[in-house]
């Protein structure tokens, strides 16, 4: 996804709170999964979707902060 260059500077004032949480969220379900898996669970295919989609999540938004500096820097 392309943002535009005010996107990416609306992006940069609200993402580390933005990360905050989607951290917090991904520790969640990997404690759940571990949690799970002790008690015998064997099938997280639903749990591994939302960890992967909340880790693309704070991949993108990364990516997206990463080309802010560029942004400021040209």
């Amino acid at each position: 996804m392309t943002f535009t260059d005010d996107e990416l500077r609306m992006l940069g004032l609200c993402a580390p709170t933005i990360l905050k949480m989607l951290k917090n969220r991904e520790e969640k379900i990997v404690t759940r999964m571990y949690g799970e898996f002790r008690n015998g669970k064997t099938d997280h295919l639903s749990a591994l979707a939302e960890f992967a989609c909340v880790r693309d999540q704070i991949h993108e938004i990364t990516s997206a902060l990463g080309r802010l500096e560029q942004v400021k820097g040209s």
